[in-house]
């Protein structure tokens, strides 16, 4: 596992936000995945904060995800909650990558 990780200073809210969506990430990789590498990445930038986690698992079609998928819809809510969007990026052998996008604007209001 690799991770780039630069100071970030969120509001609590949005601390927990990151924090699970790299958590259940993982928990996905761990149980599905089949993954030997991940990488988590997090960057500051001056308006936004951005979560990555990509592993070389065995990967899914993202068309045939179930909607009601707890740890994807749980994922998303939690993010789109702090004003944020979150992409599943996966095709079949060739691993997943999930990112987050959340604005500071908006979590520091």
């Amino acid at each position: 596992m690799e991770c780039s990780l630069e100071q970030v200073d969120l509001p609590e809210s949005t601390q927990l936000t990151v924090y699970r969506v790299v958590q259940e990430s993982l928990t996905n990789i761990g149980k599905y995945a089949r993954a030997s590498h991940v990488i988590v990445t997090v960057h500051n930038y001056p308006t936004y904060v951005a979560v990555q986690i990509q592993d070389d698992g065995q990967g899914f079609e993202t068309a045939s995800m179930r909607p009601n998928s707890h740890g994807l819809a749980g994922m998303k809510h939690r993010v789109e909650a702090v004003g944020g969007r979150l992409t599943v990026a996966s095709q079949p052998g060739k691993g997943t990558t999930i990112s987050a996008v959340i604005p500071l604007t908006m979590a520091n209001t």
